[in-house]
């Protein structure tokens, strides 16, 4: 567990190197104001002891002055502070949530398929503030320790007894606040879980509102909505128990430590081991101390949930992510030919039962195949085999008679066109959708393939044309022009292998004749692999390969 932490550790620290300046520049003011706060007792000290035992009213003067150089001084640095604090409020958590985001996208597929809608919003919304609080927590709480440590030098230097009983009382109050804020810190990671998991079942039960009021499911939802919102609300209210015991018994034990402490000054007054103006500054000191004492008390509880978050965090990003020669990498290896070859390949999801057993077969670069077989053979599992979503347990695959394995990710993805079934589009203008991945191509380009797809003469009827907001999951589009959609955008890349996984099954016969002409305008150019039922796709192909053969 310990090395866990550290590796946490680390990893926030490289988070934090791009602003160590700031960082160091915050600390520094913040210790800065620590160190001048705990002045000012001890002059006010000097001020009464002067005045009550020696007379002296001429040092009033120096005193006041004092103060007010010191007060100029803090207010300096407390703008200091505010303004770093913004601005790293701002930047450093851009810098994460761009991370985090960047981690979402380039999800390891095994991952992708639980992924809970809800749970993935709050990482880029709420933890992101737990990771920057958690930083600023350490920083006031070193301080504050500082802070602490001043104090009690000073309160030696007027009393050593009273240092000897306040060091005692010190050290006892911290351990029990660190050991009691651990407990808790597991209870608000089953809670947060909770919550994400409320957050993605409402995204889809606002997602499918129509169909629920078709089916007069509402009532059945509403109630399932009040049940599940009571567990949430049971799991706060036990947490917010949690927190209020632990607090008070820590108030408990700042009680008795402040009655130790008045009762032992008041005897040593009495003895004439504590002047007035340290008995003053002392009651000051302590006052302070207890607020100190509170504030990492209290920080520890904090800090150990927001801990909990951040490691939950960070072990996301960097076991979530592909990796290994993934994306941007400097390796150019050059495929010479589109022929795709399967070797010997065995796969099975998740070390269950194999789907795919001993395939072998090879696509010649220009043919064009056609994969049929019936739901679950493993039409689907040869492409995300292919397109390195997932990893065969067994044998290799090669694409120009260079292992996959050792192609860049983002070289391969480019390399490769996928049509997918489920298709997605996004929030946003036709325009947007189409150059997604496309950014360079010319808007000539753009009305070409939106004719071959027949979806120009659709697109020119909208009054804002291809500038026109299709919605959320292009909400304004028929199912078959979402598909003619996203075969126009994968078209755009110009890949040159194009794989369409039951792509045509939302389009009418008419326009699935009309795509098919189109694709067949790229026989022989381009690598062409069917995974379908289609008769008309089948028609077209050079070979079959059929996956329910033995």
């Amino acid at each position: 567990m310990k090395d866990d932490n550290r590796k946490v550790l680390n990893s926030l620290f490289k988070l934090m190197k791009p602003y160590s300046k700031s960082f160091v520049l915050f600390f520094f003011a913040i210790l800065f104001q620590a160190s001048i706060s705990v002045l000012f007792p001890f002059i006010f000290s000097y001020l009464i002891n002067e005045v009550y035992y020696n007379k002296n009213l001429s040092v009033l003067g120096s005193v006041i002055g004092i103060y007010l150089i010191l007060f100029l001084i803090r207010s300096l640095l407390n703008l200091v502070e505010s303004r770093i604090k913004a601005n790293m409020l701002t930047d450093f958590l851009l810098d994460i949530r761009s991370k985090t985001f960047n981690s979402i996208i380039f999800l390891k597929p095994k991952y992708m398929n639980d992924i809970n809608i809800g749970e993935e919003i709050m990482k880029l919304n709420k933890d992101m503030e737990h990771i920057f609080y958690f930083v600023y927590g350490i920083f006031y709480n070193i301080t504050d320790a500082i802070k602490l440590i001043l104090t009690l030098i000073i309160i030696y230097t007027m009393n050593k007894e009273l240092f000897l009983i306040i060091l005692f009382i010190v050290p006892c109050i911290v351990v029990l606040s660190h050991k009691l804020g651990g407990k808790i810190s597991k209870e608000n990671m089953k809670y947060r879980k909770e919550c994400g998991k409320l957050s993605g079942w409402l995204f889809e039960i606002i997602q499918g509102i129509r169909d629920i009021r078709l089916m007069s499911a509402h009532k059945s939802v509403i109630d399932l909505y009040k049940e599940k919102l009571n567990k949430i609300n049971n799991k706060e209210m036990k947490l917010n128990l949690n927190n209020a015991i632990i607090e008070r018994i820590i108030s408990f034990a700042e009680l008795i430590g402040t009655l130790i402490v008045y009762v032992s000054s008041v005897i040593f007054i009495s003895a004439g081991k504590l002047s007035i103006g340290g008995f003053v500054a002392i009651i000051d000191y302590f006052g302070n101390t207890q607020g100190l004492l509170g504030s990492l008390a209290t920080s520890q509880v904090t800090l150990c949930k927001d801990f909990e978050y951040i490691k939950n965090l960070l072990n996301y990003m960097e076991q979530c992510l592909e990796k290994g020669e993934a994306f941007n990498s400097s390796n150019n290896t050059y495929i010479s030919s589109s022929e795709i070859e399967f070797c010997n390949v065995d796969f099975g999801y998740d070390n269950r039962d194999k789907i795919l057993d001993n395939i072998n077969f090879k696509i010649k670069s220009g043919e064009t195949i056609a994969i049929t077989g019936k739901n679950g053979s493993g039409k689907s599992t040869l492409m995300n085999l292919l397109m390195r979503f997932y990893e065969a347990d067994e044998g290799k695959i090669t694409l120009g008679n260079v292992d996959i394995r050792e192609i860049p990710l983002d070289y391969l993805r480019k390399y490769c066109g996928i049509v997918l079934q489920d298709h997605m589009v996004f929030d946003g203008s036709i325009k947007d959708n189409l150059q997604i991945g496309n950014e360079n191509c010319s808007f000539e380009d753009l009305v070409e393939l939106c004719k071959k797809v027949n979806l120009y003469d659709f697109i020119c009827g909208l009054p804002a044309g291809m500038d026109t907001i299709l919605g959320t999951e292009g909400i304004q589009l028929s199912g078959g022009q979402k598909q003619r959609l996203c075969i126009a955008r994968v078209l755009l890349r110009n890949p040159e292998i194009i794989i369409f996984d039951e792509a045509t099954s939302a389009l009418d016969s008419e326009t699935e004749k009309i795509i098919m002409e189109t694709i067949e305008c790229y026989k022989g150019k381009k690598t062409i692999i069917f995974i379908t039922h289609s008769l008309s796709m089948v028609q077209i192909a050079d070979r079959v390969l059929s996956m329910d053969s033995e």
